[in-house]
């Protein structure tokens, strides 16, 4: 009978296409319409010709891609991105980097572009093919501005694409992020997908508590665990009239008292446009409720569009989560591990 592979992590970066050895990195991907960021240590005098001081003192961009392997083999890209900061340390000949990934190409690129007559997915479209990306888009038929003029002014002052492209996805309900070369804009993945299994076995008498974790952390907030209400108010001067809509969340086994009120201001919003923006803000706040983080040796396969399902204590914590973020770091010192957090909510009601 075979025996199971030794793990044996490595990691390997490439400068501008060249191969270059790490001595450690850190990368972070989120879930949360942000950049991923990362940042990496490299040792001058391991630089292949080409890579010496006077690169590093003068080149742009620098654009590093960094990948790493479990078995001896570093070829899994983690992270696609350009270099923000550059730092030497002249008496060790070590060289820093940090960046982010290519989302920051659209959050540094402004536009006061207008799109009269185009769909969400041709703007999405368009905006990756003026950065050198490819597009990966579910098609969205509706023109912008055909709902009504509110949603067209907003598209047409001067402000980031990153910032054009959220709006553009946060009201369709659709998940947009960078990987690699790739932007996404599509459906959230569907909620059927096999969920990663965090189990727990809880401390008894003469053993510790232990599981598929090195350590885990469970966090709940008692103002987010109670009945809630969702107030959203808004001017719409094509209908010259105050818009009001609200959604409540009744937890169950929550205590008594009034509810929680949050309220939001959004101008140019529709009847029905105000009733799905509470109930959509309702479920983010809802779901914050609980916090979980844990660390582990870390793996190729777990991404932040992955459902997590924590198992084994017992209690209300054992249930499915969404994650916040993944952080993965590689060094001498530390092995290759990660940490990753994770928000849920209580079961709830929600009406109008």
């Amino acid at each position: 009978m075979a025996s199971d592979p030794i793990r044996r992590p490595t990691c390997v970066a490439t400068i501008n296409g060249t191969k270059v050895p790490l001595l450690s990195f850190e990368v972070e991907n989120n879930n949360h319409f942000a950049a991923d960021t990362w940042d990496c240590s490299l040792a001058l005098a391991g630089m292949p010709p080409g890579l010496d001081l006077s690169f590093w003192a003068s080149q742009v961009p620098i654009t590093v891609q960094i990948f790493a392997g479990l078995y001896g083999d570093p070829s899994t890209s983690l992270i696609l991105g350009d270099a923000d900061h550059v730092s030497i340390n002249g008496v060790t000949g070590e060289i820093h980097l940090s960046g982010r990934d290519k989302t920051a190409l659209f959050l540094e690129a402004r536009t006061t572009e207008k799109f009269p007559d185009h769909s969400a997915s041709d703007i999405v479209t368009q905006f990756a093919t003026n950065h050198g990306l490819n597009a990966q888009v579910t098609p969205i038929q509706t023109r912008v501005g055909q709902r009504d003029q509110q949603e067209y002014a907003k598209l047409t002052c001067e402000q980031t694409e990153w910032s054009v492209l959220t709006y553009l996805a946060e009201n369709a309900g659709f998940d947009l992020f960078v990987s690699g070369n790739t932007l996404y804009f599509q459906p959230p993945g569907a909620s059927n997908a096999e969920p990663y299994v965090v189990r727990y076995v809880p401390s008894a008498t003469g053993r510790m508590a232990y599981g598929t974790v090195v350590t885990l952390h469970c966090q709940r907030s008692l103002p987010l665990a109670s009945d809630m209400t969702v107030k959203v108010i808004s001017w719409n001067s094509m209908q010259g009239q105050t818009i009001t809509a609200q959604a409540q969340g009744k937890k169950s086994g929550a205590g008594g008292g009034s509810p929680r009120t949050y309220t939001f201001r959004e101008p140019g919003l529709k009847q029905d446009q105000a009733q799905q923006l509470a109930q959509q803000k309702l479920l983010e706040i809802a779901k914050q409720e609980r916090v979980i983080t844990w660390m582990e040796p870390a793996n190729l396969t777990l991404t932040p569009r992955t459902q997590v399902r924590l198992q084994g204590t017992g209690t209300a914590w054992d249930q499915l989560y969404v994650i916040n973020h993944i952080r993965r770091r590689m060094s001498f010192d530390s092995g290759f591990t990660m940490e990753v957090q994770a928000t849920s909510g209580s079961p709830q009601s929600v009406s109008a």
